[in-house]
């Protein structure tokens, strides 16, 4: 097994990704793995996004008595090797660790 650092843009950002190759590999089969790479970048987006909303419609759920003033959210996500997102805990293993601070704004009448 050998493995090789590949560039690739995620918006205007220029990232890494490390590839491990068993084996002869075509350039095909890289550019196939750093596409899969690509997409899951917009499904870690998506999945922040839709688990923030998710917990803040919740915590929006206990009314003004019971919400929280503020609350952290904090939670792990790794991608696979087939691209796959998966929500993981934190630990030793690459990953992205994602930490949301949410403040309860009042409703001002």
């Amino acid at each position: 097994m050998t493995t090789s650092i590949q560039p690739m843009r995620v918006g205007d950002q220029e990232v890494y990704v490390e590839i491990e190759h068993y084996g002869e590999e075509e350039v095909a089969a890289v550019s196939k793995i750093l596409d899969r790479v690509e997409n899951a970048f917009e499904g870690v987006r998506q999945t922040i996004i839709n688990m923030a909303q998710g917990v803040v419609s919740a915590i929006d759920e206990l009314g003004e008595k019971g919400a929280p003033d503020e609350f952290t959210l904090e939670f792990s996500l790794k991608i696979g090797a087939e691209g796959q997102i998966i929500l993981t805990k934190l630990g030793g293993e690459a990953q992205i660790k994602i930490t949301l601070l949410h403040r309860h704004k009042p409703n001002s009448s």
